[in-house]
């Protein structure tokens, strides 16, 4: 028994039995000539599969949801045009539905979720016409410039709640989607397997030993972490037998129920729309929704690591992150995070295949000490923060201020440690109740609405001392109506925000042009910006491999050798807390209500 995930077309042709009633030889000899000179053909095109034949209806899984839409778009449009002098009443038409979901077989059969659901569409769609379901739609925003009609929850047989689905509008936007150049047909092999040739093998055993032979110089490449490069002696002569890849597939993982998630995924699609052009090769994107937490993140990568990704956007949570982190460097696969910032998450190891774009926590807390220190204010502050003990046998990170705290501590000498529960208020009281109007510093880690509550009763007691923050959300600071505003200082990645407000302009207008009703975030320009790192870093291996193949080791690889502040939109930090010191003259203080951007120093 196989499982996997893939996309899934459901295609059956309207009317067939009133068809054949009427002309039953003509309605067949047509049917079989549409299928020959379109339906194959644009299905090996598109690299799809054909699973099962039904007579009218067919079956075929594809491992692009993209390829899936440009195949269904092409054959609904050229079917039309091909019986453009067949009378109406005579027409041969289909209906179809795409999915996106898990495919099983077993002895030859196939069934599955996924291929319930297309069948389920496909019955909704119009003659001649596309239905897709919400996760479709999805996964293609702001990469397929098609009109999605929306038909509204859906009852549909075997669920037990309706189903969104929708209708693709064939317009002009359709016929404009844009044919895949590189998909030339033949056999079907999914975009993220390299393509195999029989003659690879004992040709790169020859060439081998013809190196070995030559020795030299050429030999060391070859043997250069056993990698072939182009520049070896035997690259060329694999070249000659073995196709070159013209595609590659990336992951995101992306909490869909969290505001943040949806920016994201809108900074994802939206950096390969508008950089796909940039680049030598295909992106075929698939978007795990972690909004189940660690569960829908370990499942996200087990799906990831069958279908064979060259690298992850993600995930954006740093508890999810722990995980992504300890399958990355067990796969070999590079984990790009636009948003985790636990302190634990990177390291300096050369070896390393998670990274971020954003400022660590290891690295804000450095800098908060910093500004403790430059305040001569560093004497045994109160570390007041989130706790939550270890769970015996269970393999998980500290949860979020509980591992702010230590990461400070860690550069603090001694300090008054108060701990609080999260979302207890009877506890916040207790914590806030351990403060004493001292003039030692304040330090507070954890959710910020349970911050905003610890501050409001430590401020209501009359202490008067000055509060460090770090990574915060500052808006709601804002409107807390603490009674002393002015004590506040916060160290947050936000801060590299206003240092390239101009450069962001453009990126912002086109995030409120997308998003009418969703504001805008900074976090939607970090998942833009991690996205064109990894690009780039893919770009950079395809370029020193042959045939353009690639490994998650060459992909890394390139990734360490990415320039700290070289960022397309923000200069954020990268790769480890070593390479973020840039930021440790920067923060956040409150001035009449507001927070505006000062230097440690002032």
């Amino acid at each position: 028994m196989d499982r996997h995930l893939a996309a899934i077309l459901s295609a059956d042709v309207v009317g067939y039995s009133r068809l054949v009633q009427r002309d039953d030889a003509g309605t067949v000899a047509r049917l079989k000539e549409i299928r020959r000179k379109i339906v194959v053909p644009k299905t090996r095109q598109y690299r799809g599969k054909s699973v099962k034949l039904m007579g009218d209806g067919e079956l075929v899984e594809f491992g692009s949801i993209l390829d899936a839409l440009r195949c269904a778009v092409e054959t609904q449009l050229s079917v039309e045009e091909f019986q453009a002098e067949v009378p109406e009443e005579e027409r041969i038409r289909f209906r179809i539905g795409i999915s996106l979901g898990e495919i099983i077989t077993d002895g030859g059969e196939v069934y599955g979720n996924g291929i319930n659901l297309a069948s389920r569409l496909e019955a909704l769609a119009e003659p001649g016409g596309i239905c897709v379901s919400q996760a479709v739609r999805e996964q293609v925003r702001g990469i397929a410039d098609l009109e999605f009609l929306n038909l509204g929850p859906q009852e549909i047989k075997g669920y037990e709640q309706p189903v969104e689905a929708y209708r693709i509008s064939l317009d002009g936007k359709a016929r404009a989607l844009g044919v895949d150049e590189t998909a030339q047909g033949g056999e079907w092999e999914p975009e993220n397997r390299k393509p195999r040739n029989r003659f690879a093998a004992p040709l790169a055993i020859a060439a081998g030993a013809l190196v070995a032979v030559l020795g030299g110089w050429s030999a060391v490449q070859y043997m250069d972490e056993g990698r072939m490069t182009r520049q070896n002696l035997v690259c060329p002569l694999i070249s000659m037998f073995t196709p070159e890849v013209s595609s590659v597939n990336i992951g995101a993982m992306l909490p869909q129920d969290q505001p943040h998630g949806q920016r994201m995924h809108w900074g994802v699609t939206r950096a390969i729309r508008d950089t796909r052009s940039d680049y030598n090769f295909d992106i075929a994107l698939s978007i795990v929704d972690t909004s189940g937490g660690v569960d829908a993140t370990l499942a996200g990568l087990k799906e990831f690591e069958k279908n064979g990704v060259e690298g992850i956007i993600g995930p954006m949570e740093s508890a999810n992150a722990y995980y992504a982190k300890k399958w990355a460097n067990r796969t070999l696969t590079p984990v790009v995070s636009p948003l985790a910032s636990a302190s634990y998450l990177t390291g300096t190891g050369q070896h390393d295949y998670f990274f971020r774009t954003t400022m660590s926590d290891g690295a804000r807390a450095q800098a908060l000490v910093d500004w403790l220190k430059a305040k001569g204010m560093q004497h045994r502050p109160y570390v007041i923060h989130e706790y939550q003990p270890p769970v015996p046998g269970q393999d998980s990170p500290e949860i979020y201020g509980q591992q702010q705290a230590t990461a400070v501590k860690s550069n603090l000498g001694e300090a008054q440690t108060i701990r609080f529960t999260r979302n207890d208020p009877e506890s916040w009281a207790r914590a806030a109740e351990q403060v004493e109007n001292d003039g030692r510093a304040i330090l507070v880690f954890g959710y910020t609405s349970n911050i905003k509550g610890i501050l409001k009763l430590i401020q209501e007691r009359g202490v008067e001392n000055e509060i460090f923050l770090m990574g915060v959300v500052i808006e709601s600071l804002e409107e807390a109506d603490l009674p002393m505003p002015e004590k506040m200082h916060v160290v947050t990645p936000d801060i590299s925000e206003s240092r390239n407000l101009l450069n962001s302009a453009r990126l912002k207008q086109a995030y409120l042009d997308d998003n009418p009703v969703l504001e805008y975030d900074i976090s939607a320009y970090y998942a833009y910006d991690s996205v064109t790192i990894l690009l780039d870093a893919i770009e950079a291996a395809r370029a020193e491999s042959c045939n353009s193949s690639i490994d998650g080791t060459l992909v890394a690889q390139k990734l360490r050798e990415t320039p700290t502040k070289r960022r397309k939109l923000l200069n954020s930090g990268f790769l480890n807390d070593v390479q973020e010191v840039d930021f440790r003259f920067d923060g956040l203080q409150m001035i009449n209500g507001r927070f505006v951007h000062v230097g440690l120093d002032d």
